[in-house]
């Protein structure tokens, strides 16, 4: 008779986390147990944790652990497979400390080996006040600059933390906000970062540990356009009302030209209004961006290189050949990202990694279509970095040796290297 042999582990250790659990639960469901330890091994296992680890021990790629844990592949069933689904239930109030934990374990690392920190996933609501109450009353011409997503450190205008009735407030905000059914309701700011509606809520994130935090943007018009000689272009010439009336549609031309040699040829107004109109427009002195954003990025535009990861390190294994172009010659020829709130928070990520001094890997582009590197490309940009790092593969990309290790991978890896070098 043939000898049978246990399938080796995939994973070393995610295969030593299963031994312990499923260990610890043959011991606990023994008949010999009391009722009460029994009844808790019973417990373990509905959560569907034992059943989790164990098929994940096995998956030898990326892909065998999502065909282990899911019903991708599968119809008209639900996407998690049970157990996959009992255990995120029952680990996600642990979530954030074990985050914090894998952040420390991997300071240091690249982006794409390391847990980054792109604060805790809260839920967010529109802002408490009416956005455009708020423009009206703060701004004689602005505009809505839409939901964003930007560094704590970038806003400023919070409540002094000395009082000891706001910080009681913003203490009792922060745990609401923190529950299980806590939210934010998004800031309002200014484009230079100034809060103009929920200096609270920046307090109160601020002692969560919060690094990102989702805004409502309001751009003020008067630092993009010379709102001053506009008006002096228009003096005297009409009633106040026309004036008025004359000079925000003249703004709201060039918004919608986006220059002023398209604002004077595709625009026009009836005789009466169209020199006055055309030399509001030239008076105007359009700026190329505005002098707040540029504030707010001060520090991040200071990077002008990609900051990639010296020669030796990890991201060789990958292959491919490694040439250099624009970020939006990259982002041409991948597929589009959608910039929703996750998104910003990884590129605004990014860029606070790239601030503090972190190295990156470089962007792939694979022979199948698939890439590697939309939100770094994004970065990039925001940056003013002009050149990229690009790994171009001949070959299709492989899901288990292509792609970059995560986190937990490397560390096993790591592991398995100490108790390898423990044994020999």
């Amino acid at each position: 008779m043939a000898e049978l042999r246990a399938t080796p582990y995939a994973n070393p250790l995610t295969g030593l986390t299963n031994d312990a659990i499923q260990g610890l639960l043959a011991f606990m469901q023994d008949k010999r147990r009391t009722q009460q330890l029994q009844g808790l091994g019973n417990l373990l296992e509905s959560t569907g944790i034992p059943k989790t680890v164990e098929r994940a021990a096995y998956a030898d790629s990326p892909r065998g652990l999502l065909d282990a844990l899911t019903n991708v592949n599968r119809a008209n069933v639900p996407f998690l497979k049970p157990e996959t689904a009992e255990a995120a239930m029952t680990v996600a109030p642990f979530a954030a400390p074990v985050n914090r934990a894998l952040m420390q374990a991997t300071k240091g690392l690249p982006v794409g080996a390391s847990v980054k920190n792109i604060g805790t996933k809260l839920r967010v609501k529109p802002p408490t006040d009416d956005v455009y109450e708020v423009m009206d009353a703060t701004f004689e011409y602005a505009k809505l600059g839409g939901n964003k997503t930007l560094p704590i450190n970038q806003l400023t205008g919070g409540v002094k933390m000395t009082d000891p009735k706001e910080v009681k407030r913003v203490k009792d905000l922060a745990e609401k906000i923190s529950s299980p059914d806590g939210y934010v309701s998004r800031i309002i700011v200014d484009d230079l970062g100034n809060v103009l509606e929920g200096q609270h809520r920046l307090e109160a994130l601020r002692l969560l540990g919060e690094k990102n935090v989702p805004v409502a943007v309001i751009q003020d018009l008067s630092n993009k356009y010379d709102i001053p000689a506009m008006k002096k272009a228009l003096e005297g010439k009409f009633r106040s009302d026309e004036t008025r009336q004359l000079l925000k549609h003249s703004i709201d031309t060039l918004e919608e030209a986006g220059s002023i040699d398209k604002a004077l040829s595709d625009f026009a107004m009836p005789a009466r209004y169209q020199k006055p109109f055309e030399d509001a427009i030239k008076a105007s002195k359009v700026k190329s961006s505005y002098p707040q954003e540029e504030a707010l990025d001060t520090a991040q535009r200071n990077a002008v290189e990609y900051p990639l990861a010296p020669a030796g390190t990890r991201y060789e294994e990958f292959g491919g050949q490694l040439t250099y172009m624009t970020p939006d010659e990259y982002l041409s020829r991948v597929r589009p990202l959608e910039l929703d709130d996750v998104s910003l928070e990884n590129i605004a990520s990014l860029k606070s990694h790239v601030q503090s001094g972190g190295k990156l890997d470089p962007l792939h582009i694979y022979k199948d279509g698939k890439e590697d590197g939309r939100h770094r490309a994004y970065m990039a940009k925001e940056l003013g970095i002009e050149k990229i790092p690009v790994a171009l593969h001949t070959e299709a990309n492989n899901l288990g040796q292509n792609l970059p290790m995560d986190a937990l991978s490397l560390l096993a890896e790591q592991k398995r290297k100490e108790i390898t070098g423990l044994l020999e």
